[in-house]
């Protein structure tokens, strides 16, 4: 099945750096090829539906729900700009009451509620390439593969311009940050940066959104169970 996957991928002209087994049951890793903002969100897009359409043709049910367990001075600005608007741009890479118990779970994630330096764990996380000395990119773990990855995407662009803009400076590691669906919203309510630069009528439909799963899903005991379905 992860062969016929792969050809269908490369099929696609899509470039597959990694596949591997990950620590949950049934669950993998892949890791595409590095490319622009729009080209990786159109690959996402393409991945997830080859990834199902195999997996249903041999009797699974792929899905992308969390599972619960030296840098330039522009690039420190942008990434600084990212983690000052964090609690909102949550509101659009985590879009789930799921995503925050992966998030803020006890054996991934959840671990280290900062950003780091080459530490997976943390939200956001500094790289290097083999060999190098200076950082070449940034990763966001708290992007959910189940998320829209063009308005994750401009969520990120929208909060690192701020920061390039203003010529912030990486602060301390932070300590906290919001564990529910429900507080995402409240920073988002409140970030009036996202209504500027995305529009007020996308912000708007985002928030009502949000709050419709948020309320939705409260009142259900097992919503994995109907989310799982959906992504």
């Amino acid at each position: 099945m992860l062969e016929e996957m792969l050809t269908y991928l490369q099929s696609m002209n899509i470039t597959v750096d990694y596949l591997h087994k990950e620590a949950g049951k049934g669950q993998f890793e892949i890791g595409l090829e590095y490319t622009d903002c729009f080209g990786a969100a159109d690959r996402l897009i393409y991945t997830r539906e080859v990834i199902k359409t195999a997996g249903r043709k041999y009797g699974y049910h792929p899905t992308f729900l969390p599972n619960q367990y030296g840098i330039s001075k522009i690039g420190e600005a942008f990434m600084s700009g990212v983690l000052d608007h964090l609690p909102a741009v949550l509101a659009y890479t985590a879009p789930h009451p799921t995503s925050y118990e992966r998030l803020f779970s006890t054996d991934w994630n959840g671990r280290v509620v900062s950003w780091q330096k080459e530490n997976r764990y943390a939200k956001i996380s500094t790289c290097r390439q083999p060999g190098a000395d200076v950082v070449s990119h940034f990763v966001c773990p708290a992007f959910d593969a189940c998320s829209n990855p063009y308005l994750g995407l401009a969520s990120i662009l929208t909060a690192g311009i701020d920061g390039l803009r203003k010529n912030l400076s990486l602060p301390a590691p932070i300590e906290s940050c919001q564990s529910r669906g429900s507080e995402s919203l409240n920073a988002l309510e409140e970030d009036t940066l996202f209504n500027n630069m995305m529009g007020e009528n996308l912000v708007v439909c985002i928030k009502a959104i949000r709050k419709a799963e948020i309320n939705h899903y409260s009142e259900d005991d097992e919503p994995y169970k109907d989310l799982i379905h959906k992504y």
